[in-house]
């Protein structure tokens, strides 16, 4: 009985044993597919970067190219860096799926064994997750790198005037396009100091179409400004004189079929 014992006992240490061998090649496994993984994300992001990139210059090189400002071979050039970029992509978009099928297999061939040694993990793991972490830092830089590429406007509309071309330098603040809003939601007018009027919130406004004159609206305004502004050069009287005047907003009627931009004529009544 004591040798059978023994023996028990021995074979449950050389189980154990495994089990720690077996749990320590499983994490350090996991971990280095999932740095891998990271790497390989990290150079998929770059490589998009780099193909927007060829997007946008193969597209300038070809608008060159009408107006004779670009050879053919030129435009070819750009071309051929543009599909090699795409190439490359398409390369690493399978590499990082088969990536990602390894690392969730092996995450759970781990997470299907009992956990009795985490402790012993730790000093072992610590180098693979801080290159993880430091991996991961850089993956998230590039992916803000890569949507600040696209810039997106904040709101639905046409695009009135286009300030700044692809290839260009814009500095802070600089404007890129002017976009307009097909449907026009508020009237800004301008009272002059020579007007002597105190616009307040709730006053009633009798709004007059210059097209047609017989179109009158009623409506009111919602809100005063708390400074006043330079006037913007089209409703300025004279474009040779610079005016001043404090922003009013008015609500457009819901039946006035007014265009953005349109002007008319306003009444305020006290």
């Amino acid at each position: 009985i004591a040798a059978a014992r023994a023996t028990a006992q021995q074979e449950d240490a050389i189980r154990a044993q495994d089990q720690v061998f077996m749990l320590r090649r499983l994490a350090l496994d996991m971990e280095a597919i999932r740095l891998d993984l990271i790497d390989r994300q990290v150079e998929l992001e770059t490589e998009k970067i780099t193909l927007e990139r060829s997007h946008e210059q193969f597209a300038m090189a070809t608008r060159l190219r009408e107006s004779n400002a670009e050879t053919e071979l030129g435009v070819m050039s750009y071309k051929l860096a543009r599909d090699v970029a795409a190439q490359r992509v398409a390369g690493l978009e399978k590499v990082v799926k088969e990536a990602q099928a390894q690392y969730a297999a092996a995450e759970a061939r781990f997470n299907s064994l009992p956990k009795a040694i985490e402790t012993e993990l730790d000093p072992l793991l610590a180098p693979l997750q801080e290159a993880a972490i430091a991996a991961e830092a850089r993956l998230r830089e590039l992916e803000a790198t890569a949507h600040q590429l696209t810039i997106r406007s904040p709101i639905a509309g046409t695009i009135a005037a286009i300030h700044k071309r692809p290839g260009q330098m814009v500095r802070p603040g600089e404007l890129i396009v002017t976009i307009t809003d097909p449907t026009p939601r508020r009237i800004v007018s301008y009272v002059r100091a020579d007007q002597r009027l105190m616009p307040k919130p709730g006053m009633e406004v009798v709004i007059r179409s210059r097209i047609d004159p017989t179109r009158v609206h009623t409506s009111k305004v919602i809100d005063v400004g708390t400074q006043v502004e330079m006037i913007p050069p089209q409703h300025q009287r004279s474009p040779s004189m610079v005016e001043w005047g404090l922003p009013v907003g008015i609500e457009l009627p819901p039946d006035a079929p007014f265009q953005p931009g349109e002007f008319v004529d306003l009444s305020l009544r006290r």
